[in-house]
């Protein structure tokens, strides 16, 4: 299940940042999971949502 999420978290993500910047937002957290599947993946794929 885990690979099939990652297929379009930086998607996910990207609407997501652009939500909260459209209402104001100017700090928030953010938490990625690291596990055996999917390894650091999660966090790269956060790490190019934040980047565009």
């Amino acid at each position: 299940m885990l690979p099939d999420l990652l297929k379009n978290s930086t998607f996910k993500a990207e609407k997501l940042i652009e939500l909260l910047q459209s209402k104001g937002t100017a700090f928030a957290r953010s938490h990625v999971n690291i596990e055996p599947t999917s390894k650091l993946q999660s966090l790269k794929n956060l790490q190019i949502a934040l980047e565009k």
